[in-house]
């Protein structure tokens, strides 16, 4: 036999084993999709846009419905792409809520997040001649960075109070922010290593662009080849001893809450210099024993000090939320640590009359018509 024909006959032999090899694979669940990462299931399509400063914002007058594990949610927004009422021609906004998700209210609907149940236990208290607007502009992911530059958007509207939702746990996201990405919104740094595929997206690890353009045709056609492709990388990370991170110092508490509390005090600038009162409210999620972790209670010791120092209003629900839950966790939504409806209903309450006993916040609610001012002590 000539050497052409066994190198045909050996090709095609290689070739159907490994076709029989990825039939198998499938078949019995041999191998699982490589890296396979599906579509945020809290990301429903057209629900974000891409933004000029802030990377992404939700999409002005979206409706859709979130079909997560642990809750089926309906999401709709208004001109300004915020999850909250249409603002009418020349409405007053009362207060401001700025924040992430937690503020935004994922996992419930939006009459039972925070801000709307703040709103309507001031308005029982029917402390104004006029019903209390409290405006919900928060959008799910954001850094404090990307907060800030809502509120500065936002300060047209005139509000009196900004009420900062602040989650220290997502610190990182002032170095990593989410940013928009062919229709959804993922972690800045991963960007390069992420390619939509038919079901979802697919997460290289590669840094040669050749060779990660081979892994996602193999990723999104050929599971066998992209286990041997990827086991070829773990094998040569092993012979090399790779640890990026073997060499990086250990932050401490305050040196990671440190970029957090820069944007904090820009925020305080900002709302200063147009007499608009500041209330930072502490959003810190339940872990699922039911309790609050030492380093989310340090977090929050961290920056109601820095608070305080500057004259900051803060709110620290922690105390609250433990005197209430007997040690269970009511306080999230199963695996999902984003407040449950009991929790936004706590918070709104406790932070409503936390606003009764604030003379500063009372004047500047009462005091419809004029311009907000504090009493400088």
């Amino acid at each position: 036999m000539k050497l052409r024909s066994k190198l045909l006959l050996i090709t095609i032999s290689t070739l159907a084993g490994l076709l029989v090899c990825e039939v198998l694979a499938r078949q019995f669940d041999l191998i699982p999709r490589p890296e396979y990462r599906s579509f945020p299931e809290d990301q429903p399509p057209g629900l974000y846009v891409s933004h000029s400063s802030r990377h992404y914002t939700s999409a002005p007058n979206f409706a859709g419905t979130i079909n997560a594990r642990e809750y089926t949610i309906q999401i709709a927004t208004n001109s300004l792409g915020l999850r909250d009422d249409p603002i009418a021609p020349g409405e007053r906004i009362d207060i401001l809520a700025a924040g992430d998700s937690f503020t935004m209210g994922f996992g419930v609907e939006s009459e039972d997040a925070w801000p709307a149940q703040l709103e309507s236990d001031i308005n029982r208290a029917a402390i104004s001649s006029r019903p209390v607007r409290v405006l919900n502009s928060a959008v799910s992911g954001y850094s404090l960075s990307q907060i800030r530059l809502t509120i500065e958007e936002l300060l047209y509207l005139h509000p009196r109070i900004v009420v900062l939702g602040l989650y220290p746990k997502g610190y990182w996201r002032l170095d990593n922010p989410y940013v928009y990405f062919d229709g959804y919104v993922v972690q800045r740094k991963k960007v390069p290593y992420i390619h939509v595929g038919k079901d979802g997206f697919l997460y290289s690890e590669f840094n040669n662009k050749a060779i990660q353009q081979v892994h996602f045709w193999f990723m999104d056609n050929f599971y066998v080849g992209a286990t041997f492709l990827e086991r070829a990388r773990t094998l040569a990370d092993d012979w090399g001893d790779a640890d990026p991170n073997h060499d990086k110092p250990r932050l401490s508490s305050m040196q990671k809450m440190r970029p957090l509390l820069d944007e904090v005090e820009k925020i305080a600038q900002l709302c200063g210099t147009r007499d608009i009162g500041l209330v930072v409210l502490l959003v810190s999620s339940q872990s699922k024993d039911g309790g609050f972790s030492r380093k989310k209670k340090k977090y929050n010791t961290i920056i109601k000090r820095f608070c305080r120092q500057r004259g900051i209003t803060v709110f620290d629900p922690i105390p609250l939320f433990v005197r209430s839950s007997s040690k269970a966790p009511v306080f999230r939504i199963g695996h999902d640590a984003h407040w449950s409806k009991r929790a936004h209903a706590l918070v709104g309450k406790a932070l409503g009359a936390f606003f009764m006993k604030e003379d500063w916040i009372l004047r500047s609610l009462r005091d419809s018509d004029g311009p907000f001012r504090e009493d400088k002590k």
